[in-house]
Parts: structure tokens; C-alpha cells; sequence
């Protein structure tokens, strides 16, 4: 499966172990307006929950990736535990996100030498519906990730959308 990281990089395949750590050592795997990288989720309570929602509101502005198992600093492919993830990120996509959100979800990718390990990736397609409100704050994401969108950009954006 091939996922869009953007103008300048285009579709890229992120379905493999191998895949994930070509496209970081290649340079096209860093954070930007459409993709967003975690080496982990933070723990499952609400500064974290809302870390991530932030996260998937953000990336639902224009569509993007959310990638978690790859430092966001310096693109290395680590892995991580990921049980449970996959209905955490539906559960605050769908409960802490507003409107409500529903991520693509991938099948874990494992660790092709730690059983333990494993990455995941989550595409937000993009929201007829944007800008997405967490935690009382519109999202959007600039070049170099997530921010709170100003009421002048919320106010655009809503416009465009019923005109």
C-alpha cells in the first residue's frame, strides 16, 4: 500500500519492515503537513489521549500518515509495543476528536527480528469536516507538524467548506 507523504516525495510504499526503513534512510519519512511520526504513543490517559487526537485532527486537515514505531527526531526505525493501540486510536479518533474521526488502521507490521516490536501505520484521509476540534482548540499541521489553527483559518476553512 502506498501512502501520499506529500507534493515533493509523492506515494510511497509503507507496508513492510523493509519499506519503512528505505523510505526513512531515503530521506522521505519525516515529519511535514501530511505525515506525522511517534517512536510510541504516550500512556493512555487524558494528556496523553489528547496528544493524540491532536495528532488526528491535525492530519485530517489535509489528509497524512501517522506513523508510530520511527523517531520523530531522527527517522530511525525502532519498533514498539503496540497492543492495543489500534482501539485506542479508534476509540479517541471516534470519542475526543469533533467531530468524530475514522482512521484507516493497517495491520501491525512486525519486527523482523523482535517478536515484541512492531510498527503501525494510520492514514487520516482527508475531512470534509475539517478542521476537527480537541479539547476546545481547532488542528491543522505546518511543515513541521501539528499546530492550534487561529480563528481567522477556522474561520476561512468553514466558509470554503459551505460555499
Amino acid at each position: 500500500m502506498k501512502h501520499y507523504l506529500g507534493p515533493t516525495v509523492g506515494q510511497v510504499p509503507l507496508s513492510t519492515w523493509v519499506e519503512i526503513v528505505a523510505a526513512a534512510e531515503g530521506g522521505l519519512l519525516e515529519e511535514t503537513q501530511w505525515v506525522e511520526l511517534k517512536k510510541q504513543l504516550r500512556p493512555s490517559d487524558r494528556a496523553g489521549n489528547l496528544e493524540l487526537a491532536r495528532d488526528l485532527a491535525s492530519l485530517s486537515f489535509e489528509g497524512g500518515v501517522l506513523v508510530i514505531g520511527v523517531e520523530d527526531k531522527t527517522y530511525d526505525v525502532v519498533g514498539c509495543d503496540v497492543d492495543g493501540y489500534r482501539e485506542r486510536i479508534s476509540q479517541v479518533a471516534a470519542m475526543t476528536v469533533h467531530p468524530p474521526l475514522s482512521p484507516v488502521i493497517y495491520p501491525t507490521i512486525h519486527h523482523p527480528h523482535d517478536a515484541g516490536k512492531g510498527l503501525l501505520v494510520v492514514e487520516v484521509p482527508p475531512s470534509e469536516h475539517a478542521p476537527h476540534m480537541v479539547d476546545g482548540s481547532y488542528w491543522g499541521r505546518s511543515s513541521d507538524g501539528k499546530r492550534k489553527l487561529g480563528d481567522a483559518e477556522v474561520r476561512l476553512r468553514m466558509e470554503a467548506r459551505t460555499g
